[in-house]
């Protein structure tokens, strides 16, 4: 087993000489709904945890912040920061069949900056709602 250049999706632990895969969909996803737009606002990896949806909120009401297409399924969202610019996520719609590209850019900066964003519901107060 290779462990000098694992895969992305591969953890190595270097102290035990451990290869895990690990499955991002099963991960638990930061989102916030994005007002009546059907879309989610999804967080990136790295600040999971230090967004609620007011500081959401603000980010998207910052003019350096931007929803840039990514050629996918999902747009962008990106903040110019000095001299570097920072990934802060993305936006996706609510339907998995839908793909947002430019054409939809303006209509969701449109939701983000005039609209309520509120965390979405996570599995586990979805499955204490039953």
């Amino acid at each position: 087993m290779n462990t000098t250049n694992p895969a992305p999706a591969m953890i190595v632990n270097k102290q035990q000489g451990v290869v895990a895969n690990v499955d991002k969909s099963k991960t638990p996803r930061e989102r916030y709904v994005v007002g009546t737009s059907g879309c989610y606002f999804e967080v990136a990896d790295y600040m999971k945890g230090k967004l609620d949806a007011s500081l959401v909120k603000k980010m998207f009401l910052n003019p350096n912040t931007s929803i840039e297409e990514t050629r996918g399924k999902s747009l962008k969202v990106m903040f110019t920061a000095e001299n570097e610019v920072k990934y802060l996520g993305f936006i996706t719609a609510g339907d998995a069949m839908l793909s947002l590209n430019k054409t939809h850019i303006e209509a969701i900066t449109q939701h983000t900056t005039e609209e309520e964003i509120y965390k979405a519901v996570n599995v586990d107060d979805l499955v204490s709602m039953f």
